[in-house]
């Protein structure tokens, strides 16, 4: 690569976390002088501009064709494995049996939040990196917050804890595992940023802290009050409502901290999370195939953002109504197929929403760009502890439902585990396919003992 060829940066987010890469601006290829388009119905061109109309985000003067049906062939093909699952959408709207909806609206809400991601994250190529931080933060865990309003507005609470915090599980355990499982059967060592792993760690260890302030204090206050009750006093229903007003209050102070941490890492310390200097701690051979698959990416929109805000709205629509029927139909399919609703909270929904992020995780890890698949698989469960979670224990507060963040102690314990164990891998910067194996193992431990027992009554 010649040494006076200047460096296009660019800037990919995925749920929540933004893993900044930089490209030799000279490598990519410019059609303008190959083939002249022309304009035909249906059809509209798109002119990218890197430096004035991209923010530095883009290749050269670029010039691209678009049309309907290639717009929805790319929306449909790009990790085809998951839209596949698209055909399970109509069984929804023709089916009156619980098992039958409950199986399709979850298998469906799948490639619904593929969709979804791949729409905002066409929306932030358009816009700064700000911009693109505000529209990731909303749509990001978009199915998850969708699923937990709707249960939300049901007054179905423990659904809603059941399924958000130990959705951090299955993303440091099963996507962190398995990602590093694969990789390592390539690499014999694999590195990653030491300095981002050391600013996820500490924000892991604050988000079981947001869980267990307000759990211990519940504890606490429910002893007191029983402990009035065998005394014979009084016990005041200001009591009650505690821990509901401490549960708001940490909600407030944890959603500043997350803002905090979007300020951190696309501005301030950008470069910790950037990938090309991160890659000082890699081998030779990752850099080139870091270098090499940057090369062969396309920063081009893939779709005109018409057809990209259009496909966000319908995929939300769709979201919506498929998230209420499955939380409709989790009850009649828990107890026709003596499925423990448990199980079905703790690791079956907090797949729904996640499973392209996993998907991308896995094959950047495979890839051997671990930066990128521990920034996907981290950053996902520090944005459902300190923004997801407290956006609905915020919402609950303005419509008057009494949604707080006292947890059942075993799943905040499981957490508190699942921390100390990915900190224990992540720590030092390196990993191998070992340590793969055991986080993927943990995993499999949890899920069993869900399944095999009552364990939160």
């Amino acid at each position: 690569m010649n040494e006076s060829s200047h460096l296009a940066s660019k800037t990919r987010a995925s749920h929540g976390t933004f893993i900044a890469e930089t490209v030799p601006a000279g490598q990519h290829h410019n059609h303008d002088s190959e083939m002249q388009q022309q304009q035909h119905p249906g059809t509209s061109t798109f002119h990218e501009l890197s430096g004035a109309n991209n923010g530095g985000r883009g290749g050269s003067d670029e010039e691209r064709e678009y049309t309907l049906a290639g717009q929805m062939k790319t929306a449909l093909t790009t990790l085809w494995q998951i839209k596949i699952l698209l055909v399970f959408v109509p069984f929804v709207f023709v089916s009156s049996s619980d098992g039958v909806l409950f199986v399709c609206s979850f298998l469906g809400l799948i490639p619904l939040a593929g969709l979804l991601g791949d729409f905002s994250e066409d929306i932030c190529k358009r816009s700064n990196e700000v911009v693109g931080a505000l529209i990731n933060v909303t749509f990001g865990n978009a199915t998850e917050l969708i699923i937990s309003f709707v249960a939300l507005r049901a007054q179905m609470f423990d659904l809603i804890k059941f399924s958000l915090k130990p959705s951090q599980e299955p993303n440091m355990l099963l996507v962190l595992g398995t990602g590093l499982f694969l990789g390592g059967l390539k690499r014999k060592v694999l590195s990653f940023s030491v300095q981002a792993s050391n600013t996820y760690i500490p924000l892991l260890m604050l988000s079981v802290m947001s869980f267990l302030i307000p759990s211990g204090y519940g504890i606490a206050v429910a002893h007191g009050s029983l402990d009035k009750k065998i005394a014979g006093a009084a016990t005041s229903v200001g009591e009650n409502d505690s821990v509901l007003t401490v549960s708001r209050h940490i909600a407030v102070v944890t959603a500043v901290i997350y803002l905090c941490y979007l300020w951190f890492q696309l501005v301030t310390h950008r470069d910790m999370f950037d990938e090309k200097c991160c890659s000082r701690t890699c081998s030779a051979d990752d850099v080139d195939a870091i270098i090499n698959d940057d090369d062969e990416e396309d920063e081009t929109p893939e779709f005109t953002l018409a057809f990209a805000l259009g496909g966000l709205a319908v995929a939300s629509i769709f979201i919506s109504y498929l998230s209420e029927v499955l939380v409709d139909s989790i009850e009649g399919f828990a107890k026709n197929y003596n499925v423990p609703s448990q199980f079905i909270g703790l690791i079956l929904v907090p797949i729904v929403g996640n499973a392209a992020e996993h998907a991308t995780a896995v094959i950047m890890a495979q890839k051997g760009r671990l930066d990128v698949a521990v920034g996907v698989a981290l950053g996902s469960s520090i944005q459902i502890a300190l923004f997801v979670m407290p956006v609905l224990v915020l919402g609950g507060w303005v419509f008057g439902l009494g949604l707080d963040m006292n947890f059942h102690p075993y799943p905040t314990a499981l957490l508190m585990v699942c921390v100390l164990v990915v900190a224990q891998v992540i720590g030092d910067g390196k990993s191998n396919w070992l340590e793969g194996v055991m986080l993927v193992g943990a995993y499999v431990m949890v899920g069993l003992t869900v399944l095999n027992g009552e364990v939160m009554g």
